[in-house]
């Protein structure tokens, strides 16, 4: 039996995972992408405020030495002339 190389081609084309018919792979809507745009935005706002709401109201591990102190302070120190 004699192959053609039209027959050859054909063959190995419908064997090959890309030219295979995907009709269960469908592009995202307009609207999807958009209420999950809304949404990650959302989300990382929330988590941002978060964030600043546990940075600012965390107590510091170890207390102030006193030479901190004076320098945190600027009246502690003498007034310059």
């Amino acid at each position: 039996m004699r192959i053609s190389r039209s027959n050859l081609t054909q063959a190995t084309r419908s064997n090959h995972p890309r030219t295979r018919k995907q009709s269960a792979i469908t592009m995202i809507s307009d609207t999807s992408l958009y209420t999950l745009a809304i949404f990650l935005g959302s989300a990382a706002m929330l988590m941002i405020v978060l964030y600043h709401f546990l940075e600012i109201n965390s107590k510091d591990a170890e207390p102030l030495s006193k030479d901190r102190k004076a320098d945190a302070i600027p009246a502690a120190g003498k007034a310059r002339s």
